[in-house]
């Protein structure tokens, strides 16, 4: 929480605040696939009318911090990355930049499989 995370999709957002971690501990932070509340601290362009300072749920796409598979494969990124949701736990892009864990095939985010290009 309090942290400054990147966004990797085209909504014109680039860097947003974690303000809160849904189902999740203290201790562990934000695990893969979990959602976030966030606020927009930088836009680059302004697009899907998000301005600075609005509150928006996010989900986070790769981590830094070292993610353990059941099948023994552990994965590690080089930087925490989001991206946006809107009320519908929909993506708020079109597009999405960089690799996704492939735990993102089940029903819930069928929709971030599609938009991305490359699926670890």
């Amino acid at each position: 929480m309090q942290s400054k995370v990147r966004i990797t999709d085209n909504s014109g957002v680039r860097w947003v605040k974690c303000i809160k971690i849904f189902r999740s501990s203290k201790k562990r932070g934000l695990a893969p696939l979990g959602i976030c509340l966030v606020s927009i601290r930088k836009i680059k362009v302004n697009k899907y009318n998000l301005i600075k300072g609005k509150m928006c749920k996010a989900v986070l796409i790769r981590s830094a911090q070292k993610w353990n598979r059941k099948d023994g494969v552990s994965l590690v990124f080089k930087e925490n990355a989001l991206i946006l949701l809107n009320d519908k736990n929909l993506p708020v892009a079109s597009r999405i930049i960089g690799p996704i864990y492939k735990e993102f095939r089940s029903k819930f985010y069928s929709k971030v499989i599609i938009l991305s290009n490359s699926i670890i």
